[in-house]
């Protein structure tokens, strides 16, 4: 019954786009074709039957081939499940004429596997009627099918999806080992080989990019089925579908590590290495992009395609002098990744004070051994100023505000007030600071103690006359004879003080 239908389902007609075909038969010899059905043999010599030299099949058994001209037909008009076509397509895809397989044997395999499918079992023999040897092709079926059920394999190279900095390369491996099923298929700006197994990336152009990858295919014709009035049906497998192998990749570029370098180890204010501005130039000096430095001092230029590069300064951070120097880098294949040192140069200045006052024979003189304090405006010690013999101290202070204060001065002589120094710009500051004798009176003058001398002078004490003299008159001579000494006492020691 079963054979009855396919017979019945194979002699429909159609009759829309019908085209003119011519075929042949290749006729083999000592192979022939043999099947049972009900306790009988049925054989018949088998040839290898083409159109335009592309491969033909029966899909009949019960038929023979009785004419050379056949009207071709759309594979639709064969009535077949889509899976069951597919299939065939397939078997006839990776049999006869796929790759190296032109020996005869996997047409023949290709053939039986086909009728295997639609239900006829059969077996090969040297002689007809079933006799002589048994050809056996179990071998090349096995090769057809194993290539089918792998079909659905891809090349797997465990990333699919990667990124990749320029100017390096990848080394991509097939683990599924069928790379060389597959041409490669690249268009972009880097460089794509395929070897052996492996695909080789070299990247040199920044941005998203693919590669694809298709599967070889050995013929370039639709699936035909070739029909003619009481002759067996024939079908020429086309094309397969199949589904291209895609893998992306992302190119981001190399990079400029910048890092300002202070060699300066000392106090340096209210100066700091975050906030410098530096800009990177291409070749002809059009700025491509700007970049400021953190609080280290640091600041990271990425994303940069290969080629030269010019790196200037377009302002400094608070405290340091402007840096005019232009520094040239090249990103290479190879090597992208490059750490610039930035020489910073610390804003400082001196300070100079010049102490001078009047000495003693009203000249000016230098003041020597005079100690000024440095403070910031957090009142926090920064350091100390001392003149020399000449008068002269020198302070150098970084870019900041300090509070300058005098701690000590020559006997008789005020200090000066506390003033702001301000460090805004490098270079020196002089401070000429003169002083003159203070104008005081006599009681404010400094007087050298002297055990032998009483502190009190005379006229405290005559103030304190009246109350002696309500003494006992008993005493009377006694206080007059103690006024006089201690009149005698006192200009003697004025008289002595003058002398000096």
């Amino acid at each position: 019954m079963k054979k009855i239908i396919i017979c019945s389902v194979f002699f429909i007609l159609f009759i829309c786009n019908v085209k003119a075909a011519e075929i042949n038969i290749d006729w083999m010899q000592e192979v022939y074709v043999n099947r049972i059905e009900d306790g009988y043999i049925y054989w018949n010599q088998f040839g290898f039957v083409h159109s335009n030299d592309i491969p033909l099949y029966c899909v009949e058994v019960d038929m023979q081939i009785t004419t050379h001209l056949y009207n071709e037909y759309g594979y639709d008009s064969f009535e077949l499940s889509d899976e069951d076509k597919i299939y065939l397509e397939l078997i006839a895809y990776y049999g006869y004429m796929y790759k190296d397989h032109y020996d005869y044997r996997y047409y023949m395999a290709t053939q039986e596997l086909i009728w295997n499918m639609l239900g006829i079992d059969i077996y090969w023999t040297t002689q007809k009627e079933g006799n002589g040897n048994i050809i056996d092709i179990s071998q090349y079926k096995s090769e057809i099918l194993n290539l089918y059920n792998e079909h659905n394999l891809k090349p797997d190279f465990n990333i699919m999806n990667f990124d990749i900095k320029v100017g390096s390369s990848i080394i991509l491996e097939d683990s599924n080992n069928l790379l060389h099923d597959y041409n490669l298929i690249y268009n972009g700006d880097n460089v794509v080989k395929k070897q052996n197994n492996q695909l080789i990336v070299e990247s040199y152009s920044l941005g998203n990019d693919y590669i694809t990858l298709s599967k070889n295919i050995n013929n370039n014709y639709e699936t035909t089925v070739y029909r003619a009035d009481n002759s067996q049906t024939l079908i020429g497998f086309g094309n397969v579908e199949h589904e291209d192998v895609n893998i992306y990749f992302n190119v981001y570029g190399g990079s400029v590590l910048l890092k300002s370098v202070d060699f300066f180890e000392g106090f340096k204010g209210e100066s700091t290495l975050e906030g410098a501005i530096y800009g990177v130039f291409d070749e002809n000096y059009n700025l491509i992009n700007s970049f400021e430095t953190d609080i280290e001092g640091y600041s990271l230029v990425s994303d940069l395609p290969l080629g030269n590069y010019i790196i200037k300064q377009i302002s400094p951070s608070k405290g340091y002098q402007s840096d005019e120097i232009e520094y040239f880098v090249s990103l290479e294949f190879g090597d992208v990744d490059k750490v610039l040192f930035l020489h910073c140069i610390l804003i400082q200045r001196r300070l100079k004070i010049e102490k001078t006052f009047e000495g003693k024979s009203g000249n000016v003189e230098p003041e020597p051994n005079i100690k000024f304090k440095v403070y910031n405006p957090t009142l926090e010690f920064i350091d100390y100023l001392i003149t020399d013999e000449n008068g002269i101290g020198y302070v150098y202070l970084p870019y900041g505000s300090y509070i300058i204060s005098q701690i000590n001065s020559t006997e008789g002589y005020k200090k000066t007030e506390k003033f702001i120094f301000d460090v805004k710009v490098s270079g020196t500051s002089l401070f000429e600071i003169f002083k003159e004798k203070e104008k005081t009176e006599e009681s404010e003058m400094y007087h050298p103690q002297e055990p032998s001398v009483i502190e009190d002078d005379k006229e405290t004490v005559i103030s304190k006359l009246p109350s002696l003299y309500e003494k006992s008159s008993v005493f009377y001579c006694k206080y007059i004879y103690l006024i006089f000494v201690i009149g005698f006492l006192i200009n003697a020691k004025k008289n002595k003080y003058y002398a000096n």
